[in-house]
């Protein structure tokens, strides 16, 4: 119950200062998860012949991945392996739950592509010799919003601070 109450309160924390500045507020998680998870698919179109660890290291080259400490993408698995059939169910959350992800293994998948998998995606990955690519969740947010913002740019100028995770990386 604390640690429902906290998490609450979290999460009222930018409303309420938004509130007290008296700015407007809007929630882009999803939006920017979507825009790193068409970068991240676009990597595995291109580099369909190339082995997963090939792959993991041009994902590791994204300049929010690359700066930030601690955080590259990793395979669990065969690095050597070919993408092959790619589950990449990314968006509005770090991952699906584990019955889905059971379920594209038992359909054929060959490769999944997660945020902060734990030891029983590991577990269920092994079990169907599904290798896995774990993506790091911070550098990964920092990517699609700034990805989302280069396209808002297009369109407007925008006046942007870094704060806490979040460090702008313009792409031309």
């Amino acid at each position: 119950e604390w640690i429902s109450k906290i998490r609450y309160e979290w999460k009222l924390d930018t409303i309420n200062t938004a509130r007290n500045l008296d700015i407007p507020v809007v929630n882009v998680h999803t939006p920017c998860d979507l825009m790193h998870v068409g970068h991240t698919r676009g990597v595995f179109d291109r580099k369909s012949d190339a082995t997963l660890g090939e792959i993991a290291a041009e994902l590791n080259e994204v300049e929010e991945i690359k700066t930030t400490p601690y955080e590259e993408a990793v395979v669990h698995g065969d690095p050597d392996a070919k993408p092959g059939l790619v589950y990449n169910p990314m968006g509005a959350g770090w991952r699906p739950p584990l019955s889905m992800f059971e379920m594209a293994c038992e359909v054929g998948i060959n490769s999944a592509v997660f945020v902060s998998p734990d030891e029983n995606f590991f577990a269920m990955g092994r079990k169907y010799n599904v290798n896995i690519v774990e993506l790091p969740h911070n550098s990964n947010d920092n990517h699609g919003i700034n990805l989302m913002l280069d396209e808002l740019e297009k369109v407007q100028p925008l006046t942007i601070y870094d704060a806490h995770n979040f460090r702008r990386v313009r792409r031309v």
